[in-house]
């Protein structure tokens, strides 16, 4: 793999996926971010930034705007002819892994790491979120020893939107099996 020169590296960014908005600002890159979509709440800071509106109904005049350099989101972004559109315009597009698991996760970040020229950073902020869950799997586990795991539903509303209820092999899903829930 090529080193690319920091000058190379895209500087005026704009994230759809809140997940992604978040693990930009921890790997350092917040000052770079130029626009947000709606889902990116954190941190604070974030909702500041102008809007490019829901990840899923992007539009290419409202992203084009802010001059992006590189846009970042889930497959989840779209709708596929509107991110054409910005690639025909110049914008670097990267698609980034929507799997709500670990193997998913440190390919986003070693991937979000380059485009950063935070590498050893991101290599270090996966190996510390490993260790969180590993903390938190112990927790739970003394916990369920003396208590039955609570079924739970995760309600997820978006503006807009009728709140939807987390399926299975879903974000929410897996948050609350780490926590030590079982989704009704």
């Amino acid at each position: 793999s090529h080193h690319v020169a920091a000058t190379e590296l895209p500087q005026r960014w704009v994230s759809a996926g809140g997940a992604l908005s978040e693990w930009v600002s921890a790997l350092g890159g917040e000052s770079k971010l130029v626009g947000v979509d709606t889902t990116s709440q954190h941190p604070e800071a974030l909702k500041a930034l102008p809007s490019i509106g829901y990840q899923r109904q992007l539009s290419a005049e409202g992203i084009l705007s802010l001059r992006p350099q590189i846009l970042v989101g889930t497959e989840e972004m779209g709708p596929p002819p509107i991110l054409s559109q910005i690639r025909n315009a110049g914008v670097q597009v990267e698609l980034f892994s929507a799997q709500p698991d670990l193997p998913a996760l440190q390919s986003n970040l070693q991937h979000l790491g380059k485009l950063l020229g935070a590498e050893g950073r991101a290599s270090k902020l996966f190996e510390s979120y490993q260790q969180q869950l590993d903390q938190q799997k112990v927790r739970v586990t003394k916990a369920q020893l003396s208590q039955p795991s609570p079924g739970v539903l995760v309600l997820i509303g978006h503006a807009g939107g009728k709140p939807l209820i987390a399926g299975k092999d879903t974000s929410a899903d897996w948050l609350l099996q780490r926590a030590g829930g079982h989704n009704l």
